[in-house]
C-alpha cells in the first residue's frame, strides 16, 4: 500500500481505505443474508439462531452487534474513508457520527477514541511504504496508541496495513506472528 501526505502534514493511504470500505461492505451484506435467512426459519431454530448471536456467533453490521467503528491514527485518513464512504453512499450527506454516539458506525482517530469502544472495529494503519518518507510508521509504533486502537473491539477486529511496513516494529510483529499461529490471517 502507499502512504501519502495530505493535508496539515497528516497522513493517508487510499488503498487501505478503499479495503476499509470493501470490507464494511461486505459485513453489511454478511448481516442482511443473515437477517433474511433468520425471517425464513421455524421458530425453534430462529430462538437458537438468536441465542447464537447475543453471543457473539455471528456478530456484524446491524442489529446484532450493530456498533461498528472505523479507526486511523491520522486525520487525514479519517477524511478519506469519509469520501469514500460517501462515494459508495454509506454515508449520506451529513457528517459521520463521532465516537460518542450510539449510532451503528462511527469514523475517529484512535486518540479521540480513548475510553470508547464498539462490537466492531476496524483499522487502518496508514503507513505503509517502507521506502516512503521517512521509510518508518511513524507514531502507529507507539504502543499506547496500539494498545488503544486493539483493544477498543467487543466482537471483532479488523487490521488493515501493510506486513512489511508494520514487521519493523517489534510489537506490530509480535502481532502478527500471533495472528498468523492462530489462523487470524
Amino acid at each position: 500500500s502507499k502512504e501519502e501526505r495530505g493535508r496539515a502534514k497528516s497522513y493517508l493511504n487510499r488503498p487501505e481505505a478503499e479495503v476499509c470500505v470493501c470490507l464494511l461492505k461486505a459485513l453489511r451484506a454478511s448481516q442482511q443474508r443473515f437477517e433474511n435467512e433468520r425471517n425464513h426459519m421455524r421458530e425453534r431454530t430462529r430462538q437458537w439462531m438468536d441465542s447464537c448471536a447475543r453471543h457473539g456467533a455471528s456478530c456484524v453490521w446491524g442489529g446484532l452487534c450493530g456498533r461498528i467503528a472505523l479507526l486511523t491514527p491520522y486525520n487525514a485518513q479519517k477524511a478519506e474513508l469519509e469520501r469514500h464512504l460517501r462515494h459508495e453512499g454509506l454515508l449520506g450527506d451529513h457528517t459521520p457520527p463521532t465516537e460518542s454516539t450510539d449510532a451503528p458506525l462511527c469514523i475517529a482517530s484512535v486518540d479521540s477514541f480513548q475510553g470508547h469502544e464498539r462490537d466492531v472495529v476496524i483499522y487502518t494503519c496508514v503507513r505503509g511504504d517502507p521506502a516512503g518518507p521517512g521509510g518508518s510508521i511513524g507514531f502507529v509504533k507507539d504502543r499506547q496508541r496500539m494498545n488503544v486502537a486493539l483493544t477498543r473491539a467487543k466482537h471483532a477486529l479488523y487490521v488493515v496495513g501493510s506486513e512489511a511496513s508494520l514487521r519493523s516494529s517489534t510489537d506490530w510483529a509480535a502481532l502478527l506472528a500471533d495472528a498468523r499461529e492462530r489462523g487470524c490471517w
